[in-house]
């Protein structure tokens, strides 16, 4: 940063000039110079660069400074363009800067690889930096050539506005385009939109030089877009006059825009050319008029599908079939044809048709079908939330992932998800509850490569892969050979990943059948965990040395190197003890085959791959209590229980945890096939809690799902007293029936026996409404009582009202003008001016010693509503007005 006659030169030819600074730490004291007294230097943090120099600039002393930018938008900085100044001397004072001049994509000062073509595009409205870029010559649906642009991606942050990306590769695209070559900007995946409105190439025949190429495309004729779009270039030129029409998409939602373009040599001149749009629903179709593009041969235009009727606009129906058609006048030879593409309109989802189907091996074979064709992705974990994923872009209908990282004997969770052409996703997660599977400790091979690794260390054509040919159990094998294996092979055969992380005292035992050439060709096996490849050694140890003493065969890797060699006596068991490598999250093992220059023969069989003495994970608890989503438990004291079982018969420790993992209680030693409970003492009333329950066996655990359940209201009444008996109240859960008499009359619950009477006033007829227990139904006018309502009982007893239901929604409770008796569904107490409307101006509340038990006040900050009380309030406007109280 010193050397302020380097900069300048790189300045004064056109290259820009990077340096790295703390942005956190800038101060501009009142003017738009940064001195090396007003920078408080910290750690660097982000990448600034040099544009221009003034050596008349000066600030606290320092003459001179360089004019600087960053990628924080055009409005940032002192100037309000994205720009300030840097003094010479504060960028010199930098101890940790590191000043690099660039030109094109190179960031070096030799400029060896210069771009020829670059692509650029321009945001007028950036969207987060976590979008998927693709840029392709040739059609999307069918790239020539495809580049990727590698960059962090990052929600927090947007584009910048303005990003290019060297596609030298795509010169010979460009060189040849005579009307034929196309180049596209995908963007798209992304958790927000970007407009974009320039999409454009730049050549440069003799490498890249700032601002000055020799050839610059048009804009992308079907720019601007929005994330996620495809904008496309076309090259103008000679070429045949035969027609092409297409659309944008092979598939479109219900309510959608259909992009059309029209290409013709012969329509050259034409300010436009119109085209038809037909469906299955409207099967007259659309015409559409097209314009002329930014190609005096491309026309371009849009038309709106949907499912309602309108001028100008597609209708259609899910499942229809799109037409256009481009009446070609002349195709080259003078004759007319119709020119078309087809869409379907696709708002479906893909269905799963079949599975989950579970293979456990080493690694866990994962199998489902869907109705069309999509991606496939597994989501898994021993715990909640899932923190592991298998996945393949590859649109298929059958499904199969393996997935690998697992402790054999444990349960693991897991969920299904696939997502079709068109975008439609579907997520299978058993409602919720996720599908589980045990992870295996051996492989018998017969479901197949299931998270194994076949690798071809040197050439050779008969490589790993499993064959019904031989085996020691079932139909498969790993086989190595196919009858005679190569010359001068090395061939590795890797297991999955496995985690051995709470592991001690485990074996590794195999099955194999073997015929190598005896003592030039030969196997060893090898264990990885984490740190590197180590030679173990089978009990009983290996057959012999191979022979190194040849000047040719020496060529085989495992020369002079003890290995199995020569034949086995039919298929024999080998163990290695594992117990040197354990614990680890890493675990591997791998056969290794090596074949000299001379001679094959047929080669090796592996089958019944196991790690013994394996433990397998309790199952995950099962029916609680109280069951998920009770609301008839207690208000304070709940007893929790589940079922726990063990497949090894092991007793359990069984622990309850709530939604925030925090223990609630422990029962230990509990057989397996019995019932483990604890009692969860001080609960609020009114409540939601979730809970969940966790079995362990001493070495390994399995989590149950996350169930829930409702404590009740419990609303406490008297009789006598100055009120002489009467109760205004309220409740704020949503129960199952609000029928009064299911509410009051409830044998468990209710008040039975012990009031005469309930009252309450409704506001929208300005009537009082009565329920009188035991008289007739047509007598009682007081149905329903929901939680928007006040009302009140009269009791001959003392009593204590239990309403037992859900966690409601807020709660919307119509305010008429004048007097509303109201209830209060929360369960949080507030001061009344700061939850009613200001249309409200005076409040009653129970007061035993005023006149009819009410005292009336307009001082509102006065009152706190609490919850199970009613209340009356008074609406002073002149219309009804809406009061929304949540509950929490």
């Amino acid at each position: 940063g010193g050397n302020t006659d380097v900069i300048k030169s790189w300045v004064n030819s056109s290259k820009l000039v990077s340096f790295a600074m703390d942005s956190n730490q800038y101060d501009w004291s009142d003017d738009d110079i940064l001195s090396s007294q007003e920078y408080d230097a910290g750690n660097p943090n982000h990448a600034q660069t040099i544009v221009g120099y003034d050596d008349s600039k000066s600030d606290d002393g320092e003459q001179g400074a360089y004019k600087v930018v960053n990628s924080w938008g055009e409005t940032w900085g002192p100037n309000g363009d994205g720009s300030y100044w840097m003094t010479y001397d504060c960028l010199a004072t930098l101890e940790y800067d590191v000043v690099t001049s660039y030109e094109g994509t190179e960031y070096n000062q030799t400029n060896s690889n210069s771009p020829e073509l670059l692509a650029r595009w321009h945001h007028t409205s950036p969207g987060p930096r976590d979008a998927s870029i693709e840029l392709g010559s040739g059609e999307y649906s069918s790239p020539k050539d495809v580049r990727v642009p590698s960059y962090g991606k990052d929600t927090s942050n947007d584009y910048p506005a303005f990003m290019a990306l060297d596609v030298s590769e795509f010169s010979d695209e460009w060189n040849g385009g005579r009307g034929e070559e196309r180049f596209y900007l995908d963007v798209r995946s992304s958790s927000g939109t970007s407009s974009i409105d320039t999409f454009k190439m730049e050549f440069y025949d003799n490498g890249y030089t700032a601002g000055s190429p020799d050839m610059t495309s048009d804009n992308a004729y079907d720019a601007p877009g929005d994330s996620p779009t495809t904008l496309h270039l076309r090259f103008k030129g000679p070429g045949g006059s035969d027609g092409l029409a297409y659309l944008d998409q092979d598939k479109y939602y219900i309510e959608d825009t259909l992009n059309v373009t029209v290409e013709d040599t012969d329509l050259e001149g034409q300010s436009s050319v119109a085209v038809n749009v037909t469906s299955d629903t409207e099967p007259s179709g659309e015409s559409l008029s097209l314009s002329v593009s930014s190609f005096d041969d491309v026309f371009t235009g849009s038309i709106d599908v949907s499912a309602t009727d309108s001028d100008n606009v597609l209708q259609v129906s899910s499942g229809d079939q799109i037409t256009l058609t481009y009446q070609d006048s002349d195709t080259g030879d003078g004759s007319s044809a119709d020119k078309t593409d087809q869409a379907v309109v696709d708002t479906t989802a893909p269905s799963i048709t079949g599975g989950p189907n579970v293979n456990n091996k080493l690694a866990t074979l994962i199998e489902w079908q869907t109705n069309e064709p999509s991606t496939s992705r597994v989501n898994y974990g021993a715990t909640k939330p899932l923190g592991k994923t298998s996945s393949s872009s590859e649109l298929v209908s059958s499904h199969s992932l393996a997935v690998e990282d697992l402790t054999p004997g444990r349960t693991y969770y897991f969920e299904m998800i696939s997502t079709d052409e068109a975008g439609n996703t579907i997520r299978d997660n058993n409602s919720g509850n996720y599908y589980t599977f045990t992870a295996g400790g051996v492989d018998n091979i017969e479901a197949g490569d299931v998270g194994w690794h076949p690798d071809q260390v040197r050439y050779g054509s008969r490589p790993w892969d499993v064959r019904d040919r031989k085996a020691k159990s079932g139909s498969y094998s790993w086989n190595l050979g196919n009858g005679t294996y190569d010359n001068a092979l090395s061939e590795n055969l890797t297991s999955p990943v496995i985690d051995a992380s709470n592991w001690n005292e485990k074996n590794l035992t195999w099955y194999h059948n073997y015929s190598m050439e005896s003592g030039w060709d030969g196997s060893v096996v090898e264990v990885n965990d984490g740190s590197g490849w180590t030679r173990v050694t089978p009990e009983g140890g290996y057959d012999a040395p191979l022979d190194g003493s040849s000047s040719y065969d020496p060529d085989s890797p495992l020369a002079n190197q003890d290995a199995f060699t020569g034949s086995s006596s039919g298929w024999e068991m080998e163990t290695v003890d594992l117990n040197s490598f354990l614990p680890t999250p890493n675990l591997q093992v791998r056969f290794w085959f090596a074949s000299d220059a001379y001679v094959g023969q047929r080669g090796w069989n592996i089958d019944n791959v196991k790690i013994s003495g394996v433990n397998m994970a309790p199952s995950s608890p099962t029916n609680p209590s109280p069951n998920n989503g009770a609301i008839d438990v207690s208000a304070t004291e709940v007893d929790l229980s589940v079922d726990v079982r063990d497949p090894d018969g092991d007793p359990l420790d069984v622990s309850f945890y709530d939604s925030s993992n925090t223990l609630i209680g422990e029962e230990t030693g509990v057989p397996s096939g019995s019932t483990a409970s604890v009692t969860w003492s001080g609960l609020e009333e009114g409540t939601e809690y979730s809970w969940y329950a966790e079995a362990s066996d001493g070495v390994t655990s399995s989590q149950s799902n996350i169930w829930s359940f409702t404590t009740p209201q419990n609303v406490q009444l008297s009789s006598g007293g100055e009120s002489e008996g009467w109760n205004l109240i309220s409740f704020g859960l949503q129960p199952q029936d609000n029928s009064i008499s299911s509410l009051l009359d409830n044998q468990t619950d209710g008040i039975v026996g012990n009031y005469d009477k309930a009252m309450y006033f409704d506001s929208g007829d300005e009537s009082w409404k009565t329920y009188i227990p035991d008289r007739a139904d047509h007598y009682n006018d007081l149905e329903n009582w929901d939680r928007s309502m006040g009302i009140w009982v009269h009791m001959t007893e003392n009593d204590n009202l239990t309403v037992k239901g859900n966690i409601p929604s807020p709660t919307d409770i119509t305010l008429e003008p004048g007097w509303n008796l109201v209830g209060y569904p929360s369960k949080t107490s507030a001061a009344a001016d700061s939850v009613l409307p200001s249309q409200v101006t005076e409040i009653g509340t129970l007061d035993p010693t005023s006149p009819y038990n009410i005292n009336y006040t307009t001082d509102l900050s006065s009152v706190t509503l609490s919850p199970n009380k009613g209340y009356w309030v008074y609406n002073s406007g002149s219309t009804s007005v809406t009061w929304t109280v949540s509950y929490s």
